[in-house]
């Protein structure tokens, strides 16, 4: 059954500095969620995209008028106000995911690292570093149900196939990239990935794989679940062996008890989508999904239409009202995935991959009511009242038919 989907104009979040200016990393790589009033918030990367900029507080920008005007809070205020717009849990609570910057370690006190050799990363097993070095818990920023204060929680979580990232001669401490999610029973749901190890027999990957972890039932420790491995095969892509691996994976839970996963696989190369029909613990086989997708992002609205955005190059929106969330309409185009270099302030002579792409093609998408889904995204090239384009995160409204 196709699903028919309106887009309304998108609305200007912020207006930040030009390509020109800020090159990659600031206004990018948006979130959304709404607070316990029905207002939205989004937040975004305001720093470059560098390791070393963990822990640095990202902008929020919030909407008391669902999504028509927004207002810029305070950077001073950021850091209590954004966990109103955490991912809210059965009990109430809101969470966000915490990075911390990195720490300064002597290298001579490190193990020999694994295998792996990329730029100035390495990387270690978990228990070989030792816990006076680091702390390896993962920090989530919780609002208590009935309370204005955030404070921060640090839980314990099966760190069974873990690798501690070395970035420059410091270690970083452990978070899980990925976003929370709740199933329709209520479990507490952590994605995340990394060059990791096989759960069952330490064996090391040095691909990205995906791995699926749920909170306990009173929320003091993380289990694993299940986990993904990347398994390169040039038969499904060309360059399947340099591709990064599973990894920025997201999840969505089905009416009929089955959940899928959409998976990136690096920059312009493949996502992939797998299914679970025994509540996560094993997947089918990754297929294919599109040509493209970094951070897929999955959105079911309670009229039972799954969503997901995604992108790099370009933008795209694709929507299934299949309820095993296997088949999928063709992507509608948000962003072009052509060269937009041409769109520049000012010519350049030279290849600059920044400007090419014209969006870090990352979002996030809330359902708003039964038939309407609101997306935030960026887009390197929005003209400012004196025509000047600057780099922008913008949400727009889809509303869906089926």
């Amino acid at each position: 059954m196709k699903v028919k989907i309106t887009l309304d104009k998108p609305h200007i979040v912020s207006l930040g500095p030009t390509v020109e200016e800020a090159g990659w990393g600031t206004h990018q790589f948006p979130a959304i969620n709404t607070d316990d009033d029905g207002n939205i918030g989004i937040s975004f990367h305001g720093a470059k995209d560098l390791i070393e900029a963990y822990g640095t507080e990202p902008y929020l920008n919030i909407s008391y008028d669902k999504g028509c005007t927004w207002k810029e809070v305070a950077l001073a205020e950021v850091s209590y106000t954004k966990a109103r717009f955490g991912t809210k849990l059965p009990n109430g609570d809101r969470y966000l995911v915490e990075t911390r910057a990195p720490i300064e370690t002597d290298a001579s006190k490190l193990p020999e690292p694994l295998p792996f050799y990329h730029d100035f990363l390495k990387y270690y097993p978990v228990e070989n570093i030792p816990d006076s070095m680091l702390d390896k818990r993962w920090r989530y920023l919780v609002l208590e149900k009935g309370k204005n204060i955030p404070e921060y929680k640090y839980l314990d979580f099966d760190k069974t196939g873990l690798c501690i990232t070395a970035s420059n001669g410091s270690l970083v401490p452990p978070f899980p990239f990925g976003r929370i999610r709740v199933d329709n029973e209520g479990t507490v749901w952590q994605t995340s990935y990394g060059r990791s190890r096989n759960p069952d027999n330490l064996g090391f990957s040095p691909y990205y794989n995906a791995h699926y972890y749920v909170f306990s039932k009173d929320c003091d420790y993380i289990y694993q679940k299940s986990w993904i491995p990347y398994v390169p095969d040039t038969r499904i892509f060309n360059n399947a062996f340099n591709a990064e691996g599973f990894c920025e994976s997201d999840i969505s839970f089905l009416k009929d008890g089955s959940c899928i996963t959409l998976m990136r696989t690096g920059s312009n190369t493949p996502s992939f989508l797998s299914r679970s029909t025994d509540k996560g613990y094993t997947w089918s086989k990754p297929v294919l999904f599109d040509d493209k997708g970094v951070w897929p992002c999955l959105c079911m609205l309670p009229c039972n239409v799954l969503l997901a955005s995604y992108g790099r190059p370009g933008f795209y929106i694709r929507a299934t009202a299949d309820p095993t969330g296997l088949y999928w309409d063709a992507p509608i185009e948000l962003i072009t995935p052509n060269d937009r270099t041409l769109e520049r302030n000012t010519p350049i002579s030279i290849y600059n991959w920044t400007s090419r792409v014209g969006t870090c093609s990352y979002s996030d998408m809330i359902a708003l009511d039964e038939n309407t889904a609101m997306v935030v995204y960026s887009d390197f090239f929005v003209p400012d009242e004196k025509g000047i384009k600057r780099k922008a995160i913008l949400a727009r409204k889809i509303h869906v038919d089926v």
